[in-house]
């Protein structure tokens, strides 16, 4: 996870816009090496989910969109179904619009990933998966939105 960060992932924004994207040591230590590093006998990862709160500007955002693209393409799961949730579209764009604009950055993802403009889904030919963006917001839906 951290060499996919720092290898194939620039930031898109800001001061450090097309600089590689090298983790935050908080962000290795309670987040990233906790859910990636631990593995079962089995192989599977320890956790499957997680909870993190952080205050505005902390760069969460970037973070959930690298870890997305990573289970789109670092992971090797064929049909790998990714998402960006969020409590209104809107919200869940935030994290999946910064996927996207990680994806345009990066020469090697931009290369084997394809990003359709309209419906926003990040589509890995290769191994028959996508990384899309949903929301609670859709009333008398269940399941994926």
């Amino acid at each position: 996870m951290v060499e996919f960060f720092s290898r194939f992932l620039c930031h898109s924004q800001g001061k450090w816009a097309g600089e590689p994207f090298i983790l935050d040591p908080w962000y290795l230590e309670n987040f990233i090496m906790p859910l990636f590093g631990w593995v079962r006998a089995d192989g599977l990862r320890r956790y499957r989910q997680t909870y993190i709160e952080l205050p505005k500007k902390q760069g969460k955002s970037a973070v959930a969109s690298g870890v997305g693209l990573y289970g789109l393409v670092g992971d090797g799961e064929a049909g790998s179904h990714c998402y960006s949730f969020g409590a209104d579209k809107d919200q869940a764009r935030v994290v999946h619009a910064e996927a996207i604009s990680m994806v345009e950055w990066s020469p090697e993802l931009d290369a084997v990933l394809d990003v359709n403009k309209t419906t926003g889904e990040i589509r890995y030919p290769a191994t028959k998966s996508h990384y899309k963006c949903s929301s609670s917001s859709q009333r008398g839906k269940h399941g994926i939105k």
